[in-house]
């Protein structure tokens, strides 16, 4: 079970959510970073594993360093990019929603596209999308 302490959640290696009645997954953490930036927040936060720089028109996979170890097989997650990226940076996610299907085991990543005139610097640790179930 994920824990919120201080309006962060505790950060484990091993992390298990729980849904609606018996649903649940299973979360392979391997920065051991917090997935939920609030108590009230509404979805997972995902963060870059590395630092890149995407130039304009350019195309990058993006490595989060989460993997889905159990997901209850009628569940299914959608990954956002954080609105304020493509607002403000005018870099989107390709084919958003991502969608992670139940049995998808490898690790969580995202295509991001720089249709801005200027580089786009992501560095590690920043936090760029939004995970939902």
């Amino acid at each position: 079970m994920i824990k919120i302490r201080d309006g962060r959640c505790k950060r484990n290696q091993w992390s298990s959510y729980e849904a609606k009645g018996i649903k649940r997954i299973q979360i392979r953490d391997g920065q051991e970073w917090c997935f939920y930036e609030t108590k009230n927040s509404a979805c997972f936060d995902l963060r870059s594993t590395k630092d890149y720089i995407l130039q304009p028109m350019q195309r990058i996979l993006v490595s989060t360093g989460i993997s889905i170890d159990f997901i209850d097989p009628d569940l299914v997650g959608h990954i956002y990019l954080k609105s304020g990226i493509a607002l403000k940076y005018g870099v989107v996610a390709f084919n958003s929603p991502g969608i992670i299907d139940a049995d998808y085991k490898d690790e969580i990543k995202i295509i991001l596209m720089n249709y801005s005139k200027e580089d786009y610097i992501i560095k590690r640790e920043m936090l760029l999308l939004k995970w939902d179930l």
